[in-house]
């Protein structure tokens, strides 16, 4: 599924079918671990409870979430508050996926990308690969992304460019997942600019989200064109341009099975807070039950008409 896809998809055909009453999400997200080795500035890991901030979700719980996933789900995202591939499972993760014929990707903070860790991605068939990364400066990199290495990070992303060059492969398609503030605003023609130096497809843009502040919903911190160098990479807005409503056309999962309405939570709440907004459990529900379910049909049919959760304000898509 390429990124901008979801920007076509809020009023679609698609979108009617996720929600009848026979539906399914169009894509999913998985924490399939919330392990990691850094400590990012902006992450709310070290303020989740002990007992569930180094927890992996186990295959068989996975297993069952996509033995029931059906039309018209395309897309899982392994992704939550953890580094994927700290869970030992994630490349056979990966392969079941893959023989379900889902579109798969992950979002990897590229300090574990060895040459092995990379050939077996390509193997696998990983459709997307978004690397985070928010600075051309080393200094505000490593600032921003504790723990890590910027020359470490940007040798492994080289790295793994060359060996899908020297694979003849398609895919992954390689993306720069670049959370944006106040502060590395004015990087991006820079970020834009490495990018392509580095041979990547595009550059995905977040927006860095304070629980107090929410969003930085001022118009002026919206993705204006005009600064972005003439490029052939695809450029994603994605919260920083007309973003939608991702609770309408998908969740998000906890290690543990837990349905959220949507991926933003991860960010915007607590991880004590999730249970008053929490839609279902797959540790003993299928995720068709529970996205079919009157209560869950019901949020989507809320969010719809504008009727929001109490947390929506803090979103880019709360308009």
């Amino acid at each position: 599924m390429s990124p901008t896809s979801l920007d076509s998809l809020a009023n679609s055909v698609a979108v009617r079918l996720v929600n009848s009453r026979y539906g399914q999400p169009y894509h999913i997200n998985l924490e399939v671990t919330t392990k990691c080795n850094l400590n990012c500035r902006q992450c709310g890991k070290s303020r989740m409870p002990v007992h569930s901030r180094d927890s992996d979700m186990s295959f068989d719980l996975f297993r069952s979430i996509v033995d029931d996933l059906g039309y018209p789900t395309k897309h899982v995202n392994l992704i939550g508050l953890g580094e994927p591939l700290m869970n030992v499972q994630v490349f056979h993760m990966i392969e079941y996926i893959k023989k379900k014929g889902f579109e798969v990707s992950i979002t990897d903070n590229f300090t574990l990308l060895d040459e092995k860790v990379s050939q077996s991605l390509i193997d696998l068939g990983l459709d997307y690969l978004y690397a985070s990364f928010d600075s051309v400066s080393k200094v505000e990199f490593e600032k921003i992304r504790t723990g890590a290495s910027f020359d470490r990070v940007l040798e492994n992303i080289k790295h793994f460019v060359e060996i899908r060059l020297r694979n003849k492969a398609k895919k992954p398609l390689i993306y720069f997942k670049s959370t944006i503030s106040k502060e590395n605003y004015s990087e991006i023609p820079k970020i834009v600019k490495l990018a392509e130096d580095l041979g990547l497809d595009g550059v995905d843009f977040s927006k860095q989200i304070s629980q107090d502040k929410g969003y930085f919903n001022d118009p002026a911190f919206h993705l204006d064109p005009e600064i972005l160098p003439k490029t052939d990479l695809e450029i994603v807005p994605c919260e920083m341009g007309d973003y939608p409503c991702q609770g309408l056309i998908g969740c998000f999962v906890t290690f543990d099975g837990k349905v959220m309405p949507c991926d933003h939570v991860i960010q915007i709440l607590e991880r004590d807070e999730f249970s008053s907004f929490q839609v279902g459990d797959l540790s003993s529900d299928a995720i068709s039950k529970v996205w079919r379910s009157a209560h869950h049909r019901g949020i989507r049919k809320g969010l719809a008409s504008g009727k929001f959760l109490p947390f929506c304000n803090k979103c880019p898509a709360y308009r």
